[in-house]
C-alpha cells in the first residue's frame, strides 16, 4: 500500500510548486506607456508607390516594349494594390486609396497580357489613364503635388 500513497504525495507537491512557481512572490506593477505615431502619408504613399511608378514611367518611355519590359514594369506593380491596401490612411483618402488600387490592379492585369503579347490589343491605354485619374485624386487628398 505504501506506493499508492506515495503518488498522491507525489502529485500534491508537484502541483504545489507549479502553483507557486506561476505566481510572482510580491505583486508587481506595470506602468503603461503612451506613445503617439505620427504618420505621414504622403511619405508613406511615395515610399510604397516609387517602385512600381518608376517601373511603369521606364516602360511609357519605350517606344516599342518587348516582353521584358512588360515583365519588369508588371513585377515591380503587381504587390503595390495588396501594399496600398494594407497601409493606414486618413478617413478621407481610405475610398480613394481603394479606386487606386483597383485600377492599379487592372494595369497590372494588362501588362501581364502584354508579357505573352507585346503588340496585342488590350485596355492598357485605357486602364492607364483611369490610372493616372486615381493618382491625382489621392495625391490631391495626401496634400501632394500632383
Amino acid at each position: 500500500m505504501r506506493p499508492a500513497r506515495v503518488l498522491p504525495a507525489l502529485l500534491l507537491a508537484a502541483v504545489a510548486a507549479c502553483k507557486s512557481a506561476a505566481l510572482p512572490a510580491e505583486p508587481s506593477t506595470v506602468t503603461a506607456s503612451t506613445t503617439t505615431t505620427t504618420i505621414d502619408y504622403g511619405v508613406q504613399y511615395l515610399t510604397i508607390t516609387a517602385p512600381a511608378t518608376d517601373a511603369l514611367t521606364r516602360f511609357d518611355g519605350t517606344a516599342s516594349p518587348t516582353p521584358a519590359d512588360c515583365q519588369s514594369a508588371e513585377s515591380a506593380s503587381e504587390t503595390l494594390p495588396y501594399q496600398l491596401l494594407q497601409a493606414s490612411w486618413p478617413a478621407k483618402a481610405r475610398p480613394d486609396i481603394g479606386a487606386l488600387a483597383s485600377d492599379w490592379s487592372a494595369v497590372v492585369a494588362d501588362l501581364r497580357l502584354l508579357v505573352f503579347n507585346p503588340a496585342g490589343d488590350t485596355a492598357f491605354g485605357f486602364d492607364e489613364s483611369k490610372l493616372s485619374a486615381a493618382v491625382r485624386i489621392v495625391k490631391s487628398d495626401l496634400r501632394l503635388p500632383t
